[in-house]
């Protein structure tokens, strides 16, 4: 569940700030830098998962 909030809120983060732009352009610095973010959060909860007992 907290992974998949995770990625709504970035790609929420995303949507916005191409909203935001005053030109017909695409930000990509910006998108490039928040789906490196997203990939980094997504990455470090992945690798402190607990794995259920079987």
């Amino acid at each position: 569940m907290k992974i998949l909030l995770v990625i709504i809120f970035f790609h929420l983060a995303v949507m916005y700030r191409a909203k935001q732009t005053e030109n017909d352009g695409i930000p990509y610095l910006s998108v490039f830098f928040i789906t490196i973010l997203l990939v980094g959060f997504v990455m470090i909860i992945m690798f402190r998962w607990e794995f259920p007992e079987t």
